[in-house]
């Protein structure tokens, strides 16, 4: 019932529309100038024309006049239907645009002649007779019938006969039957309305949890207005309302029709991302999910901007000169919104290539770390690890290195030990050996991938390169290896007497042996204790044993 009431109230304002539209059409008839019936200019030709085929003032024969006959025979009847027709299809003149001299000559051709409608209506042509009358070309009477044969499905005149005199008198320009018909065709679309909607209720109902449903849902509301706009624009043309308020009516019904399918082609939007969210989600990769809200978007821009596009067609607005002179006056807007541009080409890239999804650590440019939480079609939004958040631009990525950490199969850790310059040659080499058999020990070390090496004689200490990988991309997990790692070298150091060095001076006295004194005892030969360290029973088990390698 609410329902109902909606749409009673929706067509209440439509009539007091019209009605408010019939009396500017009625003061504008009041004021036309009569003409001379002469045809001395292509403004008095079509004044001729447009003045004797009015509502209560139809002469067919004085409308004929200034209509070029040539071979064929005058026939006033078709001059009515060439001015109904330009009514039919809004064409509307201003009167002090037109040339109202007999001298006027096109200043393209240089022919005496006028082109009324050159966009629309190029045949609808007055010429300059050897006479000195202007005259309209007969070649428009066709186009104007097949026109009006289009626009008016069947001729209301054997109706409107047996209607009382009471209904057949005008005021204002508007007669009582056409009101009557204004009536008749808004319950006519309101009764369709509440069809489609209960029609399509019913379909979704049948469909009830399908996809059927949702899909009726998405397109019920817009194609009951649409259904209503078509019957507006398919049935007014035979009311025959004066071109002012046939113009006002006929531009409701095409902004109707308009709004419904924006309407509809905003809810399939909807409805098509949707199913494409439903379909990410059954994916591993994240960025397809960011991306469904971007499609959304897009395609309710598109929809928004041909909807436009098509309104200002039904204004008569030359669209593809309009078009034509954004493209170039866009020249200057593009050079200004380079950067924007530059980012939705970004943007894309990252679609397209994938180089991260959301979730993903990332290194983009070795200067900025952190974890992916936002992919947009201006900039991509990064958390990183001090919990900050970091927007960059699009355009960055296209121009910068992106390291997807992430991705990485390992997680490379590389180290150099320092032992002083009092260690024995074979210590180094016990050394070296058990650090290998410590990354050999360990799971979480690749033992296929490692160096060990003496590579100098620094400063102040004997340097040992410790390369190896670890087999875990997550971050605390690595760092947890390389404390057990650390601490499996320092045991390892302290049962071989091995001390690290630091940057010092020692200053070395000359004694004699007597007086020197004696290094740490070791118990058992120091290759012995390094290959301890290896795996089995003895090895990186028992080093365990011996005390918590990892204190958590």
């Amino acid at each position: 019932m609410d329902r109902s009431l909606g749409h009673l109230k929706r067509f209440r304002l439509t009539l007091t529309t019209a009605v408010f539209c019939s009396l500017l059409t009625g003061s504008a008839l009041a004021s036309e100038p009569i003409p001379s019936g002469e045809c001395v200019s292509p403004r008095d030709s079509i004044l001729q024309l447009l003045y004797y085929v009015q509502p209560g003032r139809t002469e067919a024969a004085a409308a004929a006049v200034c209509i070029n006959w040539g071979s064929e025979v005058s026939s006033p009847e078709r001059a009515v239907v060439l001015k109904k027709a330009l009514d039919l299809k809004n064409f509307i003149l201003n009167l002090e645009a037109i040339p109202g001299t007999g001298d006027y000559t096109d200043a393209d051709s240089g022919a005496s002649e006028y082109t009324y409608f050159p966009r629309l209506f190029p045949e609808f042509v007055a010429s300059k007779q050897e006479d000195g009358r202007w005259l309209l070309s007969a070649s428009a009477l066709p186009v104007a019938e097949a026109w009006h044969a289009a626009l008016v499905p069947f001729d209301m005149a054997p109706l409107l006969q047996h209607l009382p005199s009471a209904f057949l008198e005008p005021t204002l320009g508007i007669y009582p039957w056409q009101l009557l018909g204004i009536l008749v065709l808004g319950i006519l679309s309101w009764f369709l309305q509440i069809l489609c909607l209960q029609g399509l209720s019913l379909l979704g109902t049948r469909q009830k949890g399908g996809m059927i449903e949702k899909l009726v849902e998405a397109v019920r509301k817009p194609m009951a207005w649409i259904a209503a706009a078509y019957v507006f624009t398919i049935f007014l043309p035979v009311i025959q309302f004066p071109v002012h308020l046939h113009a006002a009516l006929m531009f409701l019904a095409q902004l109707a029709k308009v709004w419904g399918f924006i309407g509809l082609g905003l809810n399939g939007a909807n409805f098509l991302a949707d199913r494409l969210a439903q379909r990410a989600e059954l994916t591993e990769s994240k960025l397809d999910d960011q991306l469904v809200p971007l499609v959304r978007k897009l395609l309710k821009v598109f929809v928004v901007i041909f909807g436009g596009i098509v309104v200002l067609h039904q204004l008569n607005v030359d669209v593809a000169s309009l078009i034509a002179g954004l493209g170039i006056g866009g020249l200057a807007f593009a050079l200004a919104a380079k950067d924007t541009i530059a980012n939705l080409f970004g943007s894309l890239t990252v679609f397209v290539d994938k180089p991260f999804q959301v979730g993903d650590a990332i290194s983009i440019g070795g200067s900025t770390t952190g974890v992916v939480e936002e992919v947009g079609f201006r900039s991509v939004r990064i958390r990183t690890f001090d919990k900050t958040l970091i927007t960059l631009p699009n355009g960055m990525l296209t121009n910068s290195v992106v390291e997807n950490l992430t991705e990485r199969l390992f997680r490379r850790y590389k180290t150099v030990l320092g032992l002083t310059y009092d260690t024995t040659a074979e210590q180094v080499t016990a050394f070296c050996e058990g650090v290998e058999h410590i990354i050999e020990a360990m799971p979480d070390l690749n033992s296929e991938s490692k160096t060990v090496e003496f590579t100098g004689f620094g400063d102040s200490a004997l340097e040992i390169l410790v390369v190896c990988h670890m087999n875990t991309p997550d971050y605390g997990q690595a760092m947890r290896t390389q404390h057990n790692f650390n601490l499996a070298v320092l045991q390892l150091a302290e049962d071989l007497g091995v001390g690290f060095a630091f940057p010092t001076q020692s200053l070395h006295l000359e004694s004699t042996p007597e007086s020197r004194g004696s290094s740490p005892a070791i118990t058992s030969p120091p290759m012995e204790i390094a290959r301890s360290y290896g795996a089995g029973e003895t090895g990186f088990e028992k080093l365990q044993q011996r005390g918590p390698l990892d204190p958590s």
